[in-house]
């Protein structure tokens, strides 16, 4: 059977075709009837909405949120702690204090807050930023520097969800490969990948100072057993002119090891280099807004999508791009609701990802001010209707291997 989904902005369209196949074929006619009969009669959102919590959608907000005006709630990430799947929100709320908040990431339900939060001190920016999850369920926890020589940037690390030891596993300060004096602004984002327990575990950082090209550095920090702890491993320049807007700057790598990645700040357009900082591709505003930061990517189904997130007064949301032949040539796919109700003047924000299964998966969101949301959704490559056709056709006859083929949904013209 060979399966062909339709992809518009509001509707997912799903045809089977088996023996009917062949007699489609040979009628143009009777197929160009049936895909508009589907496309009209078939239709389901892009999104389902697992749970929000916001200033916009809800009567009332919990207190670690902020006030809606306080810009102290910035970072998040989802992952799973010790068979558990969670969202963990990073506050600076006054009501609160420093904390890591944990929520059920099924239901959105608050379950605590991690403990011995009062060892998170420093950071010249803010004391508490940003907080990741490594893929075997350890905790990371970033301070906020506008200068790492004499404000170290500095990350906590917490086992599971109840360790009452956590401790510095990265203090920051130094200019090796830098540049002597070069200070720079660290901690707004950092990425995670990999695992500690198998030693590929590899922690990101963007600088996010533009004076004198030093916006063009991304450091990267392995784990060291010996030590317990994290330990400078590389500096990555950027091998392109300096870069002048690195507000919000994150990197994210498309793999564990010496990979690729790519890179978003507040302003800029998404970027893609290679290991070593050469730049592979570009997309452009018309492709991809330059309001946008926080990123994830997946791959499903030979595709690459990355997921970004969004802010200003029409978007505080998530967006999909289908970027598999380069973020030059990335295809918007669709977004999830708009959060917005409070102004969010640093454009702070995040993002996490659940892959499930079948294309499908969940993905939450942090908007600064706004709230935080979960949404279960499932998304598609783009190609023609030409492109699908040599993909599941062999010899004018369907692919007995059941492949699925994803197409846009749009049917005129109809080149078969």
């Amino acid at each position: 059977m060979v399966k062909i989904y339709f992809f518009s902005l509001i509707y997912n369209k799903t045809i089977n075709f088996s023996q009917t196949w062949g007699i489609l074929m040979k009628n143009k006619l009777s197929l160009l009837f049936l895909f508009y009969f589907l496309f009209s009669a078939i239709g389901y959102t892009q999104y389902q909405t697992l749970w929000d919590i916001s200033f916009k959608n809800s009567t009332t907000t919990p207190k670690w949120l902020g006030t809606g005006t306080d810009n102290t709630v910035r970072g998040m990430a989802f992952g799973t702690v010790g068979g558990q799947k969670v969202v963990l929100v990073a506050t600076r709320a006054a009501a609160v204090g420093n904390q890591i908040v944990i929520l059920n990431a099924q239901t959105g339900d608050s379950i605590g807050a991690l403990p011995k939060s009062n060892i998170i001190t420093g950071g010249s920016g803010a004391v508490l930023c940003d907080v990741e999850i490594s893929d075997d369920g350890q905790i990371f926890v970033g301070n906020l520097t506008i200068g790492h020589l004499t404000s170290p940037f500095k990350v906590y690390r917490w086992k599971n969800l109840a360790d009452t030891m956590p401790k510095v596993v990265l203090s920051y300060s130094d200019t090796i490969g830098l540049g002597t004096g070069a200070s720079i602004r660290l901690g707004d984002k950092f990425s995670v990948i990999g695992k500690i327990s198998d030693g590929t575990f590899r922690l990101y950082a963007a600088s996010a100072t533009s004076t004198s090209g030093r916006g063009n550095n991304v450091i990267r920090f392995k784990y060291d057993s010996s030590t317990d702890s994290l330990v400078f491993e590389k500096v990555i320049k950027l091998k392109i002119p300096a870069l002048t807007s690195v507000a919000s700057a994150v990197v994210y790598p498309v793999a564990i090891g010496d990979t690729n990645f790519y890179w978003k700040a507040n302003g800029e357009n998404l970027r893609y280099f290679d290991k070593d900082g050469n730049q592979l591709s570009l997309s452009t505003s018309s492709l991809i807004p330059t309001g946008a930061n926080a990123l994830r990517v997946y791959n499903f189904d030979s595709r690459r999508y990355v997921i970004l997130y969004r802010y200003g007064s029409t978007t505080e949301n998530l967006a999909f791009y289908d970027v598999t032949y380069g973020a030059n040539r990335a295809q918007f796919i669709h977004f999830t609701p708009s959060l917005y109700k409070n102004a969010n003047a640093n454009g702070t924000g995040d993002v996490g990802i659940d892959v499930l299964t079948n294309g499908k998966v969940r993905v939450y969101v942090l908007s600064t001010n706004n709230g935080v949301a979960a949404y279960e959704t499932d998304f598609y490559a783009l190609s023609s209707i030409a492109d699908a056709r040599k993909q599941t056709i062999v010899n004018d006859k369907p692919d007995k291997l059941n492949k699925v083929v994803h197409i846009k949904g749009v049917v005129l013209p109809l080149k078969i």
